[in-house]
């Protein structure tokens, strides 16, 4: 009877040990919901600019526990900085906010995790130029006083679009995030993240006329990204790839998004499938090469530099090699065997596109 007692007592205590912290979490992230939503709203106006708009917020414990979580439903962010008529910059079903629950308790409100859920980001340019995307440049406000600090280690995307349009140009960028996780780690004026994920890229259109790259593709990608927020760039390093229909494309990459705006990406594969290959590349491209069959694996090099936010179209570069392989072109049937050749590729810009084969 003893021995019942005792275990009754144990188990009502770790019961309550459990309860305690849990009960303590609710009662802080309930009590502080409204004040953090409204901190929320104010520095995202003061500091960028944006007018958010927010349906309901819930109160999550065990979402990212043991931080203490708001779940913000149906939001949506516009840019005071557009004209009203202009489309909202981001949309979302949900985004939850965790916070450091220590910190909390003491008033401080420290954001850890974000959580983003079947949105998009919208970023357009009209026909008249106008946009919906200018935004107050940031500063460290978002970090310091008695507002909302962030100290991001993680990120997580579920189904967001990342959807760019360029009226003027027709261009169009369409990026469906499906299930990311971006992994943060700052120190001071520098950023390091990877990201990890699957994604669907719809198109990549520069130029109407010569088609779009990476139509309807499926990736899954691994990138650690530098961010150096002085120098308003970033850097993806060499242990980085895409696996892109089975195969392993090496990536480096680095973003100026200082003064001379430009993206510069580097593509390696080693053994990679020629037609697989070819299909990545937009629809001028392709029609191209479409009479070219080769048996073997290829190795694939391609460098693409393109101007951000101004009106020039990209800069391709693309070398294919092989040996020891067997090729037919045109229409003949008539292959040659064991052909050892490097082929050039060159897109640059508004001078045109030309292609050259060795052997």
């Amino acid at each position: 009877m003893k021995k019942r007692i005792y275990l009754k007592r144990i188990l009502l205590l770790l019961t309550i040990i459990l309860l305690v912290p849990i009960l303590i979490a609710f009662y802080a992230i309930t009590f502080y919901k409204k004040e953090l939503t409204e901190l929320l709203i104010t520095q995202a106006k003061t500091t960028y600019g944006l007018n958010i708009k927010i349906e309901d917020t819930k109160v999550s414990l065990f979402e990212n526990w043991p931080n203490a979580t708001i779940e913000l439903t149906n939001v949506s962010a516009c840019s005071d900085l557009c004209a009203k008529s202009a489309p909202p910059i981001f949309q979302a079903q949900s985004i939850s906010v965790s916070f450091n629950l220590i910190k909390l308790l003491n008033k401080t409100f420290v954001v850890n995790s974000v959580s983003l859920h079947h949105g998009a980001i919208s970023l357009l340019k009209d026909k008249n130029g106008n946009t919906n995307y200018k935004l107050i440049e940031s500063t460290d406000t978002a970090k310091k006083g008695g507002g909302v600090q962030f100290n991001l280690h993680k990120i997580n995307v579920t189904d967001i679009k990342l959807d760019f349009k360029n009226e003027e140009r027709d261009k169009h960028i369409g990026i469906l995030f499906r299930r990311n996780t971006i992994r943060v780690d700052s120190e001071g004026k520098l950023v390091n993240a990877n990201i990890t994920g699957n994604l669907k890229i719809e198109e990549l259109l520069f130029k109407p006329s010569k088609g779009p790259f990476l139509k309807n593709t499926e990736a899954i990608v691994y990138l650690n990204t530098t961010i150096y927020l002085t120098h308003k760039s970033f850097f993806v390093d060499e242990t980085s790839y895409a696996i892109i229909d089975e195969e392993k494309y090496s990536l480096v990459s680095f973003v100026q998004l200082n003064q001379e705006k430009k993206l510069t990406l580097k593509i390696n594969a080693p053994e990679a499938d020629f037609k697989k290959g070819v299909r990545l590349m937009n629809t001028k491209i392709r029609h191209d090469l479409a009479k070219i069959t080769v048996t073997n694996p290829v190795a694939i090099q391609a460098t693409i530099i393109a101007p951000i936010g101004k009106s020039a179209d990209p800069e391709l570069y693309v070398s294919m090699s092989g040996k020891n392989n067997n090729i037919t072109i045109g229409n003949t049937s008539i292959p040659y065997n064991k052909v050892s050749f490097t082929g050039y590729l060159r897109s640059m810009g508004d001078k045109g596109q030309t292609t050259d084969l060795t052997n």
